[in-house]
């Protein structure tokens, strides 16, 4: 990515149709609990409008979140050359991953 303020060492396994733009992680309360917040942003870098799933890994704390991207639309892609911004929150989450595995493929549209 461009930029990341994760101190963590990170795997990346992302596929040659995407570029990952950001990747941010910070403390923080989602739903009235303490979470671990990813931001990421994902650029399609493909000639065809595509839809990813996004995984990440927490190597460390055995836990495991994944989001499609876009979530939705109709339909649900992101174009050539756009880049999609997604929030992953780890619930129940205190503290910051050290080791982290991040996952991006390419999906269906259909």
């Amino acid at each position: 990515p461009e930029k990341s303020n994760c101190d963590a060492k990170i795997t990346w396994e992302v596929v040659k149709e995407a570029k990952i733009t950001q990747f941010d992680c910070a403390l923080g309360q989602q739903e009235g609990q303490p979470a671990l917040i990813f931001t990421v942003g994902l650029e399609n870098t493909a000639t065809e409008p595509l839809r990813y799933r996004l995984n990440i890994f927490l190597e460390d704390m055995d836990k495991a979140f994944g989001s499609l991207v876009p979530t939705k639309g109709t339909p649900p892609v992101v174009e050539p050359g756009k880049t999609q911004t997604v929030k992953l929150p780890f619930l129940g989450t205190e503290k910051e991953s050290k080791k982290i595995l991040v996952v991006v493929k390419t999906i269906s549209s259909e």
